[in-house]
């Protein structure tokens, strides 16, 4: 059973208002629905709605929380004020929550219009992509043909590629982590086991070089443990 669904695509995002210069974000560009598949609610205002994607609407946007605090101080009652996104006037709607993100820690959140004009957009590797989150109950990769279907309906050009699960797109997207933490711990370990036998030999050269003075030591009436204190202190 399908619950909640919805698209999104990232790109770059200019941001200039009055209180300082223009500055490019990482942008996620979001439909109506998007934000409630992982059921994240905003820190402030609301989030984007239908009425926001439809071609000819007002633009807005929402702030991720990094923006937020940095450059407007975290300030609380900045929903509703008036700023320019890739030089559009738009208004800001909410405030995401620190740690929000979905491909990419989303420091601008912005409609994902319908229309098909040529709306300014730079994306990080030149090819337009936009991605589909659906929130289901049961087995996910069931839904995938009607999915497919109901993509084909709205056009039957657009090809669809790696139809996935989430815990399947966290594998991939964290595999790096994985390979590099399981090389710097094999490392780790072969430090350590050659520390070990460095150590080991020091000891044994240690006790090798001193075994008339240790011979005479435990004559003199000194315990074991004073002689064993004795080598792992390396002193007389």
């Amino acid at each position: 059973m399908v619950g909640d669904f919805g698209a999104f695509d990232e790109g770059t995002v200019n941001l200039s208002d009055g209180n300082g210069s223009a500055e490019r974000f990482d942008g996620v560009f979001v439909s109506a629905g998007l934000l409630s598949v992982p059921r994240t609610p905003p820190s402030l205002g609301r989030l984007v709605q239908a009425a926001d994607v439809v071609p000819g609407a007002p633009k807005v946007v929402l702030l991720g929380h990094a923006v937020w605090k940095n450059r407007y101080e975290a300030d609380p009652t900045i929903v509703g004020r008036q700023v320019r996104v890739n030089g559009q006037l738009s208004t800001i709607i909410g405030v995401m929550p620190e740690g929000c993100e979905f491909q990419t820690a989303g420091a601008l959140w912005v409609p994902l219009s319908l229309s098909t004009d040529s709306e300014t957009r730079t994306t990080t590797t030149g090819v337009r992509f936009a991605s589909v989150a659906v929130r289901a109950s049961g087995a996910p990769m069931a839904l995938a043909s009607d999915v497919r279907r109901e993509i084909g309906a709205v056009d039957a050009d657009l090809p669809i590629y790696w139809v996935r699960t989430m815990e399947e797109y966290i594998a991939q997207d964290n595999w790096h982590y994985q390979v590099f933490g399981t090389l710097v711990t094999a490392f780790g370990a072969a430090a350590l086991f050659l520390a070990t036998i460095g150590l080991y030999g020091v000891m044994a050269l240690s006790v090798t070089t001193r075994v008339q003075e240790i011979g005479v030591r435990l004559a003199l009436g000194a315990s074991g443990g004073q002689v064993m204190r004795m080598i792992v202190a390396l002193r007389a």
